[in-house]
C-alpha cells in the first residue's frame, strides 16, 4: 500500500502538469499582430471579423501535425470562409523552401504562414510543440488550446457551439 502513494502522487502531478501545458492560466486574449501568409496576404490573428478562427502551430517534420491537416481541410470546407478561418504557422526551424513544397505536396487548403523568427509562437505563450492549436472566438479570445492530435467531432463540436453563440448574441442585439 505505501509503495502505491508515491506513483499515485506522481500521476496527479503529471495530470496536472498536462492540464497546465494545455491550457496556461491568464491565456485569453489572442496577440494582437497582423502577419503574411507565404502567399503574400496579409492575416490579422486577433481580428474581431465574426468569424470563429484556427490558428495551428504546425511543422513539415511533424508527423501528428500531418495526421492533422485532413481533419483541418475537412472542417474548413464544412464550415467554409464565411464562419471558420484556418491559419497554419510553421515553426522558425521550418525553411521556407521546406514550407512551401510541404503546401504544394499536401494540398492545404488554408492560409499558411512562415514564422522565421519565433516571434508569432513567442506571442502565442511561447508556443514549443507542434502541432499547438488555438481556437478564437469572433471576439478576438482565445477559447482552447489544443496540443497533438485535433479530433474532427470535438473540433466541429466547438465551432458549432461558438457559432450558436454567436447567433444568438446577434438575434438579442437585434431584438
Amino acid at each position: 500500500m505505501t509503495l502505491r502513494i508515491p506513483y499515485l502522487f506522481a500521476a496527479v502531478i503529471a495530470a496536472f502538469s498536462v492540464v497546465y501545458l494545455a491550457n496556461p492560466p491568464g491565456l485569453r486574449a489572442a496577440p494582437v499582430l497582423t502577419v503574411t501568409s507565404i502567399e503574400g496576404e496579409q492575416v490579422n490573428l486577433a481580428a474581431m471579423n465574426g468569424k470563429t478562427r484556427l490558428v495551428t502551430f504546425l511543422s513539415p517534420d511533424c508527423p501528428i501535425s500531418n495526421k492533422n491537416l485532413p481533419v483541418i481541410n475537412t472542417v474548413q470546407q464544412q464550415y467554409g470562409d464565411e464562419t471558420l478561418e484556418v491559419v497554419g504557422i510553421t515553426m522558425p526551424y521550418d525553411p521556407v523552401n521546406e514550407v512551401n513544397r510541404f503546401r504544394d505536396d499536401q494540398n492545404i487548403q488554408f492560409q499558411l504562414v512562415a514564422d522565421t523568427d519565433g516571434s508569432i509562437a513567442d506571442a502565442f505563450a511561447q508556443v514549443r510543440f507542434t502541432p499547438t492549436s488555438f481556437l478564437i472566438d469572433d471576439q478576438g479570445n482565445i477559447t482552447q488550446r489544443i496540443v497533438g492530435r485535433l479530433r474532427a467531432d470535438e473540433l466541429q463540436r466547438q465551432i458549432k457551439a461558438m457559432t450558436l453563440q454567436r447567433s444568438l448574441a446577434q438575434q438579442s442585439v437585434s431584438h
